[in-house]
């Protein structure tokens, strides 16, 4: 069984000014082909063949390709079961406030409709990194004042659905009480970004490596279950399937259950991220609880489990617009196994488990 180590040393947080004026867009029909199934599914097939791209990081370069789309999404357990969360390419879990969890589920540019998602609840103060660092569209249910102020002060490109303009592109379904019924789909969401000019597609998008891995001999073990202790009714627990080569999600004492997949949720690997918290003075509810923000600049520890194995990783990003990368004690950029990753972003002093029977 193993216990994280307490951190030291960590990197102060970085803020990097941005170039004053307008957001910066730049053109190009290279990508238009990559946005036919886009266009069909949100009814502007017979768009300008020239597709704007968004570029907020300046010093991005490649090719453009089609942006991620982030969607917040509740887990108070009055919002669950959620819907096509499971389907989500890539998904963050955090506190948010009074140790609830909150969800940042990310859908990547060849997922061009998985059916409905939600809820659909508000932003939080580590969405908006986790945005940038994918340079995605952000679509959330509003939020607190502070949090919607630095939502506005971040240059992420945002579907709000507080707005009165984006009403159509969201649904408040019968048979759930409010706020826990807001539900959208991609195709709106793309939707609801055309109306507002928000390019679908971006230059020098990043994500994490993905292929055959071959860990340093002293820096990985076997681990077929994990245990992330948020607070009661939030815990994870993953199990480890070596038959379907899947983690198979639990959380609360029971399986993470999706209504649309309509089976528990599973996902090729877990990273357990170690970052620090700060308890903001932004209040998020009723109750008074305050906004936690999260130290997601700088360097610190990771566990990354793939294909039956943990290795003890350190995370690095050093920009607001720039990718984090896990390294191995040999300097690798670790690979992720090909399908779904969930990231579980927990305080260093935090005593995750990991172990092996």
């Amino acid at each position: 069984m193993g216990l994280i180590p307490h951190v030291r040393g960590l990197s102060d947080r970085i803020t990097t000014p941005r170039a004053a004026g307008s957001r910066r867009q730049f053109f190009g029909a290279g990508a238009a082909a990559l946005l036919a199934r886009v266009a069909a599914k949100t009814g502007s097939a017979g768009a300008q063949e020239e597709e704007p791209v968004s570029q907020l990081d300046p010093y991005a370069v490649g090719p453009a390709s089609p942006r991620p789309v982030i969607v917040q999404i509740d887990n108070d357990p009055r919002a669950r079961p959620s819907s096509n969360l499971g389907a989500a390419r890539i998904v963050y879990e955090y506190t948010a406030e009074g140790g609830v969890t909150r969800f940042s589920a990310i859908y990547m540019e060849d997922q061009v409709d998985v059916g409905t998602i939600g809820p659909v609840r508000s932003g939080r103060l580590a969405t908006i990194e986790i945005a940038q660092q994918y340079n995605a569209i952000l679509a959330y249910h509003g939020g607190a004042t502070g949090i919607q102020e630095r939502i506005w002060d971040s240059w992420i490109d945002f579907i709000s659905f507080e707005l009165v303009e984006n009403y159509p592109f969201f649904t408040r379904v019968p048979g759930r009480a409010a706020p826990y019924n807001s539900y959208t789909d991609l195709p709106r969401i793309r939707a609801a970004a055309r109306q507002k000019g928000i390019p679908l597609l971006g230059r020098g998008l990043q994500s994490f490596p993905v292929g055959d891995y071959d860990p340093p001999m002293d820096g990985f073990a076997p681990v077929n279950r994990i245990i992330v202790p948020y607070q009661n009714g939030f815990q994870v627990h993953y199990e480890y399937d070596p038959a379907t080569n899947a983690y198979w999600r639990s959380m609360g004492g029971r399986p993470h259950y999706d209504d649309a997949l309509k089976g528990q949720i599973t996902t090729q690997n877990v990273v357990i991220q170690f970052v620090p918290s700060y308890l903001t003075d932004i209040i998020e509810d009723i109750y008074g609880s305050r906004s936690l923000d999260y130290g997601l600049l700088g360097e610190g520890y990771a566990w990354v489990f793939r294909n039956g194995i943990m290795v003890e990783a350190t995370w690095h990003r050093d920009d607001p617009w720039h990718f984090t990368a896990l390294y191995d004690a040999n300097g690798t950029n670790i690979p992720l196994s090909p399908g779904s990753t969930w990231i579980s972003l927990v305080a260093p002093d935090v005593q995750v488990l990991a172990w092996h029977e």
